[in-house]
């Protein structure tokens, strides 16, 4: 975002330091530091001193971003056929929901293990 003058002329864009950077992302200067090191964000750097472009920092942000997972019914499909829990069509008694182990097995997967680690 170039910001222009009175005359229609160009100036230079707003730069923050690593303060008002690092506040107006909500991280401490040593987080953003470790950012700008790794890479992970822009910044522009005059002599020695070390400023961020506010594009530089939406860039950023918007990288962070996290989409919520969506549940697909090949997702549903793929948790029936491996047993997981997650399934609306779970069976019972196949020892995919807790407490749905046949006492049996269960005794003798206890019995097998006691002898395993004696």
């Amino acid at each position: 975002m170039i910001v222009t003058d009175r005359n229609g002329g160009d100036v230079l864009p707003k730069r923050l330091t690593e303060e008002e950077a690092a506040q107006e992302i909500g991280i401490s200067r040593g987080s953003l530091r470790s950012l700008r090191k790794s890479g992970q964000i822009g910044h522009v750097r005059i002599l020695n001193k070390i400023y961020y472009l506010p594009d530089q920092l939406k860039a950023y942000f918007n990288n962070q971003r996290v989409e919520p997972c969506q549940t697909t019914a090949t997702s549903l499909d793929t948790s029936k056929a491996i047993g997981s829990n997650r399934s609306p069509d779970a069976i019972p008694g196949s020892g995919i929901a807790h407490g749905t182990i046949n006492p049996a097995v269960r005794s003798a997967a206890s019995r097998l293990a006691s002898e395993t680690f004696r």
